[in-house]
């Protein structure tokens, strides 16, 4: 377990340096602390983040060792800290880097020093971490997405038809949830839940389908839209996904569109979106489509982020229970980039519904 648990931290921070790298070598040091977008903290917030609730949550509270850095430095890098728009003035590139090293080299050090009782006591704090260091991999992608550097697939441009089987589900119990080690809050506790039967589509909505949306005017037809999201798109007059000129003509499925676009699509298609409970059902039923559902890209559902029965916070209350404001819709699947420790079929991610930045795209049900 503690060598497994150590190879996979080391695998992951891999990631984040190499997404930092490749961030220097097209950009310079200079976007590193620039807010690229006003909803997300700059890039290196992310990465200082990272390693500061890394050193606070192992080498503190658990290990019980002296804080590395000062009152100043704790105040920016926490989650509940600085608006998002005072995080720009950050340390220096090679500060924040010296740092993770040093923080690096204390983890390992404690880890090893854990008896085989305190590890398994421990275990879920390290998957946390590691999860959550993979989450925020994820965000400093999109955010270098955002700033034009290209990380999107380029797929085949060659018209596919017929290719988006149903999916018959019947009717019936579903055990929905997860109580592994690896589980963070929001998927606790497993709990039954009865769907009646219904028809999901076996791949998320392709580009050139969603093509089809705008070339019958579908971002200048009110009838598609809810009223907050007509409000939106005709405020912020957006007539294409955020990714589209990356994406335009190709079998990729679509990506980078917002909970409100892709509930336009799908009225617009005659289908709906799939309860994040019909999501799950499908992948279980059907798990020889799970490399359809999983990793492709994010797929927004119809169900706002709400906790499931008996759910107990973890590690801190605001955790997951923040959200569950009535506010955030529920995605499942995860995306190309998303970490192999994030990548399961119980993995709820969520956002709201105006937000168009993540590798989000969409998968229709079946109108019965």
């Amino acid at each position: 377990m503690r060598s497994q648990l150590w190879q996979n931290y080391q695998l992951c921070r891999q990631r984040t340096l190499d997404l930092l790298t490749q961030l220097y070598s097209y950009a310079g040091r200079e976007i590193f602390s620039q807010q690229i977008h006003p909803d997300f903290s700059p890039i290196g917030w992310h990465w200082g983040h990272i390693i500061y609730t890394q050193e606070l949550w192992i080498l503190r509270k658990t290990a019980g060792q002296n804080s590395i850095s000062d009152q100043q430095i704790d105040r920016l890098f926490s989650a509940d800290g600085l608006p998002k728009v005072e995080r720009q003035n950050l340390p220096s590139w090679d500060w924040i880097m010296a740092y993770g090293d040093l923080v690096n080299e204390r983890l390992f050090n404690y880890l090893y020093s854990l008896s085989l009782h305190e590890l398994q006591t421990q275990e879920r704090l390290w998957r946390w971490l590691l999860q959550h260091e993979a989450q925020h991999q994820e965000t400093i992608s999109f955010l270098m997405q955002i700033a034009g550097i290209d990380l999107i697939p380029k797929g085949n441009s060659a018209k596919q038809e017929n290719t988006n089987a149903s999916l018959p589900v019947p009717a019936g119990e579903v055990v929905i949830g997860c109580d592994s080690v690896d589980a963070l809050d929001n998927e606790q506790k497993p709990h039954i839940v009865y769907l009646p039967a219904f028809v999901i589509d076996a791949l998320p909505v392709s580009c050139q389908e969603y093509a089809e949306f705008m070339a019958m005017g579908g971002y200048f037809k009110p009838e598609y839209w809810s009223e907050a999201g007509w409000a939106w798109v005709r405020s912020h007059q957006i007539d294409q996904p955020l990714y589209w000129r990356y994406l335009a003509g190709s079998s990729n499925p679509v990506c980078g569109i917002s909970w409100y676009e892709a509930s336009a699509y799908v009225n617009f298609a005659g289908k709906a979106l799939p309860s994040e409970w019909q999501w799950e059902k499908a992948v279980r039923y059907y798990p020889e489509y799970q490399e359809q559902f999983v990793g492709q890209v994010w797929q927004w559902t119809s169900s706002l982020f709400t906790p499931y029965p008996n759910f107990t916070p973890y590690p801190y209350p605001g955790y997951s229970s923040a959200y569950f404001d009535n506010q955030h819709y529920v995605l499942r699947g995860g995306s190309w980039l998303t970490a192999q420790w994030s990548l399961r079929p119980t993995f709820r991610n969520w956002y709201l519904p105006h937000t168009r930045q993540i590798f989000a795209g969409l998968r229709c049900v079946h109108q019965n």
